[in-house]
């Protein structure tokens, strides 16, 4: 049986119900929105496990709402696909959603395209075991330092990176899906740590918002 975040969200219920105890009937009813906004955006797309996309924003939300995450932050993980994969907008989310998680999506998508990172999970078509292998992982702990600190330099608010590294996580959870040559072992491991870091940096994220509420 797993525990919290490591435990793979598999529908909006089991995400309603984590994030009921701390949010307001308006709060879920937005969150609710923002699921059915993405499930309608991804309706067409398959990952190359056969299931459809909207699964994999589920995911990454739920690991998100496991480790206490605000519900703006959690609306924006359920949409941070939409604006580069399918035709939703910014304008659409801001209408929607306000500022706050439109901001947060621009903020992840800017993210993506600056890292070199193409989502290769979309529309059922596999990718190379070379663009796969470089895709999911960081061959040494330099190159993961790097990206890491350009990740950092590149947002300005600690919930984008925390909604990237969910969603890297994720993605390595479905490595079954990909044609690598990496040793399973080698994956756990990097899976092991790559949740370390967000376990630790949504405890910062956590700690300050509790700080800014309680001046």
């Amino acid at each position: 049986m797993q525990n919290g975040s490591e435990t793979t969200i598999t529908s909006f219920d089991e995400l309603r119900q984590l994030m009921k105890p701390r949010c307001t009937p308006e709060e879920l009813e937005r969150i609710k929105h923002a699921y059915e906004m993405a499930e309608r955006a991804h309706f067409e797309q398959v990952r190359s496990t056969g299931e459809p996309y909207i699964t994999h924003p589920l995911a990454v939300a739920g690991i998100l709402a496991y480790l206490k995450l605000d519900p703006e932050t959690i609306c924006a993980a359920l949409l941070h696909d939409t604006v580069e994969d399918t035709m939703i907008t910014l304008d659409e989310i801001q209408a929607d959603f306000g500022k706050d998680v439109a901001h947060l999506v621009n903020s992840v998508t800017k993210l993506s395209k600056h890292e070199g990172l193409k989502k290769q999970l979309t529309d059922g078509s596999m990718p190379s075991e070379q663009n796969s292998a470089s895709a999911l992982s960081y061959r040494t702990d330099r190159e993961a330092e790097s990206v890491r600190k350009m990740m950092l330099g590149l947002a300005d608010d600690i919930r984008v990176v925390l909604i990237k590294l969910a969603d890297r996580l994720h993605n390595m959870r479905t490595l079954d899906a990909v044609p690598l040559e990496k040793s399973p072992q080698v994956f756990k491991k990097r899976q092991k740590k790559c949740l370390i870091r967000i376990e630790g940096a949504a405890g910062q994220c956590v700690r300050c918002s509790f700080l800014l509420h309680s001046m």
